[in-house]
């Protein structure tokens, strides 16, 4: 339902932990790609999460932003 929020990309950008939690999500899949077991579950939130950046990088407001990489450090909590 992302396309009835118009201004959902710099609500995203701007939401504090938001970009690193999508990022994190991204990357929990990494270990389970080689050898490939991926559920379908994962596979989908990893989609919904890539969706959601796409949003995020395409739009006028956080597209260079986001390109520029422009993340707060305070974000990121790696676990």
């Amino acid at each position: 339902k992302r396309e009835l929020f118009q201004d959902l990309a710099p609500l995203l950008w701007n939401s504090f932990g938001t970009i690193a939690a999508l990022l994190q999500e991204i990357v929990s899949i990494y270990p389970v790609l080689s050898p490939p077991n991926l559920t379908p579950v994962q596979s989908n939130r990893v989609c919904n999460a890539l969706a959601l950046l796409q949003c995020v990088a395409s739009h006028p407001d956080t597209r260079m932003l986001f390109l520029n990489g422009m993340f707060s450090c305070d974000e990121f909590v790696w676990s």
